[in-house]
């Protein structure tokens, strides 16, 4: 009897809660960010080998970071050097 109850608790953990659509819209949405984001600092360089201009990547992200809180310096560095 003691097994047929561990096979219903084992069962119920198993189970899994799929991901809601605005949490999918949001990862979206913040995906879509980060690429414009990336887009736009390596179009800033002149060529390139050089760099960006000081603060941009700064300004940038201070006006993203309104509409998409979670966004952050090291996503965009990330998808810059993807």
């Amino acid at each position: 009897m003691v097994k047929s109850n561990n096979k219903k608790v084992a069962a119920k953990i198993v189970k899994l809660k799929k991901p809601s659509k605005a949490r999918s819209l949001t990862k979206e949405l913040m995906e879509r960010a980060v690429r414009h984001i990336a887009e736009e600092i390596l179009a800033a360089k002149p060529t390139a080998d050089q760099r960006t201009p000081r603060g941009f990547a700064d300004k940038l992200l201070k006006e993203a970071k309104e509409t998409v809180p979670k966004l952050s310096k090291n996503k965009i560095n990330y998808a810059i050097k993807k």
